[in-house]
């Protein structure tokens, strides 16, 4: 804790660079990420391309890295920064084997279980909302070490962390939470060696996914002297369990994973009852997950994860209400030395017992945002600050 204070100084410490990424029509590029050469710390734009990051060394550059735009890389400078991305020119080759996508993906599958003990330790920052009716309720903020691998995380530690959920304004209302979000997030990989009789989801990189899934090359890609594949998976129609569906970007010569984005019809929340003890309908369940990784070396380095939760569920009255969580997990801190005392990353941990633990530390959170917030997440927190609602979350006169 020691060590990570100073590390919180020294950021504090730092000049601010902000910026915003948008493309060639000048529309905001959401989920590029963004990083520091020399001090390797980094950051994801937000919804808005915004961006902002705090400078360690005075010879860094700044590299900006996006799946479907050009690389940049530029020298660091202090202040507002405006940059375009160029779109990457993507061209389909004739392909004569048909078996071309599924020969990649098991190729893919044997790389990534053959490397998956690779370790890397960094620094992550995770933030979640969730919204009722569109309206933001629950915010989860988490600084975690983290040992992550080719295949997602693999061990975590919070570092600090703060909760805070929406005050009832009525009473009977039904406010949902989903605090175990963060597990499903850090728990979730790229790749699972277990088959599908061990699996409750199947992911497309496992044993035998050719008899579950339906793999199409649709585009191919060069991008500094490397060429990428992007693959389609869905599952068959007689897929005996609950099966994701998505893209994935390989490197065409290594077969390493570049990016999975998936999305699945599949309910997080089995139990979901009204105030009166009502079991309430829920329907149009969907989760999209997206794993962003950059090649360094021989090897991959996990960028980013998102999720995304939404489901709709009708009340005591059959009112129509909806229910979403956005989350993120931002690696903003790579390639540190071996972090001790890291506990492996399960569906069923919960961050809330682990902040339950700690005090909190208001003073921490004044300046501390990896992720630039935008001007709705400003609001969402600025109230939950005037309200009290952090670090009051186990008091025993709350009323949430």
């Amino acid at each position: 804790m020691c060590v990570f204070s100073v590390v919180s100084i020294q950021l504090n410490a730092q000049q601010n660079i902000n910026g915003k990424i948008t493309d060639e029509n000048s529309q905001p590029i959401p989920f590029v990420y963004i990083y520091l050469t020399s001090s390797k710390i980094a950051t994801i734009t937000n919804e808005q391309g915004e961006f902002e990051l705090r400078s360690f060394a005075d010879l860094d550059s700044l590299v900006i890295s996006h799946i479907t735009y050009e690389d940049q890389k530029i020298r660091l400078r202090l202040g507002y920064l405006e940059i375009s991305l160029t779109p990457k020119i993507i061209t389909l080759a004739e392909l004569v084997v048909t078996d071309f996508a599924g020969q990649c993906i098991r190729k893919t599958y044997s790389q990534t279980i053959n490397n998956i003990l690779g370790k890397k330790f960094g620094k992550g920052f995770y933030r979640q909302i969730s919204y009722n009716d569109s309206i933001p309720t629950e915010i989860l903020e988490v600084f975690y070490a983290l040992q992550t691998s080719c295949a997602g995380v693999e061990k975590e530690s919070i570092e600090e962390a703060r909760y805070a959920l929406k005050k009832k304004e009525k009473s009977g209302q039904r406010i949902v939470q989903l605090t175990n979000f963060s597990g499903f997030v850090t728990s979730s990989k790229v790749v699972s060696e277990q088959n599908a009789q061990q699996k409750s989801i199947l992911v497309p990189l496992m044993p035998r996914s050719e008899h579950f899934y339906d793999f199409t090359m649709v585009d191919q890609f060069r991008e500094n002297n490397s060429d990428y594949l992007k693959i389609h998976f869905k599952p068959l129609i007689d897929c005996p369990k609950p099966a994701l569906e998505g893209d994935l970007v390989l490197n065409a010569k290594t077969f390493k994973i570049i990016r999975m984005d998936s999305h699945i019809r599949h309910s997080l929340i089995d139990d979901l009852k009204s105030p009166s003890g009502k079991e309430l309908k829920t329907f149009n369940h969907l989760v999209t997950m997206r794993f962003d990784f950059r090649e360094e070396g021989t090897s991959t380095v996990l960028n980013y994860v998102t999720g995304n939760y939404f489901l709709e569920f009708l009340d005591d009255t059959n009112e129509l209400h909806s229910f979403s969580v956005n989350a993120s997990l931002v690696m903003y801190q790579q390639d540190l030395t071996k972090i001790k005392r890291l506990k492996d990353v399960t569906l069923e941990k919960n961050d809330l017992n682990e902040i339950k633990k700690k005090k909190y530390n208001a003073s921490f959170w004044k300046e501390n945002s990896i992720i630039k917030r935008t001007p709705l997440e400003d609001k969402v927190i600025e109230r939950f600050e005037k309200d009290g609602s952090f670090g009051t979350l186990f008091s025993t006169n709350n009323h949430y």
